[in-house]
Order: structure tokens, then C-alpha cells, then sequence
């Protein structure tokens, strides 16, 4: 139950985290790209550099400096720059050029770690203005470290309190295990304490509705045992006087007569079959109770 947890638990920080991460890396491209068009919109009407040097941003932060490059691509197809040796000018000018013949009007593209944004210019040129994308990758790499330490923190926190759940929840299943183990053990039918009123109370109050009855199968069984041995006891008693006394008769002597012997002896079979009788009884009801027994105790 808890691995469960957990794995339910790593999936939604999993996904949350990315949705997070994606949404977090929108949000900061379209920072750039709208910082892209108003420098291009601030320097639309350039026709070319003529030795006018256009505006060159450089924004310095705490620790991070966000770089914009600006140039031209010519109507005979040539690439000028502000700064020539500024990437991504120096790295990816054949790439610059070539997105700016097959652009149609603005676009924005991303070459190596740059933002680029190409816009169409007077006189058939094309503005190119372009911007570092690595203090945005710095932040994003940021967060994926915040967002894996949370996710890491969430799944163990998780798993914790699976692990927790799981040992409240089983508690009553393992008293109701160790109660069968006991009853199978030692014939010991104390009930169970009940707590609470979900269904593992419900599942308690039956096991000792079950016990209680069983409990009352073993009285009967015991009550039984003993009226059989009161209600023997008196036919086995008078049964061994009759045999007794027909043993020791001597019918030679004359004192005995032959129709008292044979009354005798109609007495003793009488006293036979009463037992036979009693015996069969006693052994039916015994059936009856240790078959009801047997049932119960299959549940347990």
C-alpha cells in the first residue's frame, strides 16, 4: 500500500513538476522574444550601418547579462553586423542568412544558444536582432534543481505517510490474525476490544459474534457430556445389578424359579435397548453440535 503511495505520489510531482518547468520556460521565452521585438521595433527604420553604429543593449544583473546583437542582412544577400565578432554573428551567420531569405515576414527562431528574431526592414533589407538565451537557461536550470528537490522531498514525505497509513489501517486486520491464531492455539474465545465504526469494526464485531457462538457450541457440548453421564448412569447401574443377580442364581436350588429367571432376563434386554436408545440420542445430538461447530470454526 505504501509503495502504491509513493508511485501515485511520484507520478503527479512528476508530471506537476513539468508542467511547472514548461510553463516557467514559456513564460521566459516570450520575455525574450518580446524584449526582440521592441528593439526591433526601436530600430525599424535603419537603412543600413553607414558607419552609424545602431543600438548594441547590454543589461547587467546581479550575476547574469542579458545580450542583444543587432544586424542587417543586405539586399545582395550580405551579412552586417554592429559588433562582428559578437555571437551568434561569428558562429552562425550562414544559418542567420539563410533564415533570413526564406523569412517572409518576422520570425523568431532559436540558433545554438541564441534567440533570434528576423524582420523585414526598408529598402528590401533585413533586420536582424538576436539575444542570449543563457542567463534564461541559468534560471531554468535553477528551478530544475528546486523542482527535483521538492519532487525528491514530496515522494519520501509520501512513502512515509503510506508506510504510516498502512500500519493504522492494518492494525485491526493483524488483532483479527493473531485472535484466529490464538482460537486455533489454545481454544481461546475471548473477544476482540472494538474501536471505531468503518468496516474493520463491523469485520471485528462479526469475528465476535462468531466467537460467542462457537463459545456457546463448546457450553452445549460440555452440558451434554455431562447429562449423558447422569442419564447413563442409572440404567448402567440397574443393567450391572440385573447381570449381577442372573449370574448368581441357581436355578438347581429351587429357589429361583424359571419364570422369575426369564423376567429377569426380559428386564435386562429391556434395560439393553433403553441404553441402545439413549446411547443413539446422545450421539445424534453430538453430531448435530459438532457439525455446528465445524462450520464456525472453518471461519475463524
Amino acid at each position: 500500500m505504501k509503495v502504491l503511495t509513493a508511485g501515485l505520489v511520484a507520478i503527479a510531482v512528476i508530471a506537476s513538476a513539468a508542467s511547472v518547468y514548461f510553463v516557467f520556460n514559456a513564460y521566459l521565452q516570450g520575455n525574450v522574444d518580446r524584449q526582440l521585438e521592441r528593439t526591433a521595433d526601436a530600430i525599424a527604420d535603419t537603412v543600413n550601418f553607414g558607419g552609424v553604429t545602431p543600438v548594441l543593449g547590454l543589461t547587467a544583473g546581479a550575476d547574469t547579462a542579458v545580450i542583444q546583437a543587432v544586424g542587417l542582412v543586405t539586399t545582395d544577400g550580405a551579412l552586417v553586423t554592429a559588433t562582428p565578432g559578437l555571437p551568434p554573428f561569428s558562429t552562425s551567420g550562414e544559418a542567420i542568412k539563410s533564415l533570413a531569405h526564406k523569412a517572409s515576414g518576422s520570425t523568431i527562431a532559436t540558433l545554438d544558444s541564441y534567440r533570434v528574431l528576423v524582420t523585414p526592414s526598408v529598402a528590401g533589407q533585413t533586420l536582424i536582432v538576436a539575444q542570449s538565451l543563457g542567463p534564461t537557461n541559468s534560471v531554468l536550470k535553477r528551478l530544475a534543481v528546486v523542482l527535483a528537490a521538492l519532487g525528491a522531498a514530496g515522494i519520501a514525505l509520501a512513502y512515509a505517510a503510506g508506510d504510516a497509513v498502512a500500519r493504522t489501517g492494518l492494525r485491526p486486520i493483524a488483532r483479527l490474525t493473531a485472535a484466529t491464531q490464538r482460537v486455533a492455539a489454545t481454544d481461546d474465545l475471548t473477544p476482540i476490544p472494538v474501536t471505531g465504526d468503518d468496516e474493520l469494526a463491523s469485520l471485528t464485531v462479526s469475528f465476535n459474534r462468531m466467537l460467542g457462538t462457537l463459545s456457546e457450541s463448546r457450553a452445549r457440548q460440555r452440558r451434554l457430556i455431562t447429562d449423558a453421564g447422569q442419564d447413563l448412569l442409572a440404567p448402567l447401574t440397574a443393567l450391572r445389578t440385573n447381570i449381577e443377580l442372573l449370574m448368581s442364581i441357581d436355578t438347581a436350588s429351587g429357589t429361583v424359579s424359571e419364570a422369575e429367571t426369564a423376567l429377569l432376563r426380559d428386564e435386562i434386554t429391556h434395560q439393553m435397548m433403553e441404553l441402545t436408545a439413549m446411547v443413539g440420542e446422545l450421539v445424534d445430538r453430538a453430531r448435530v453440535d459438532e457439525s455446528a461447530s465445524g462450520r464456525i470454526e472453518s471461519h475463524l
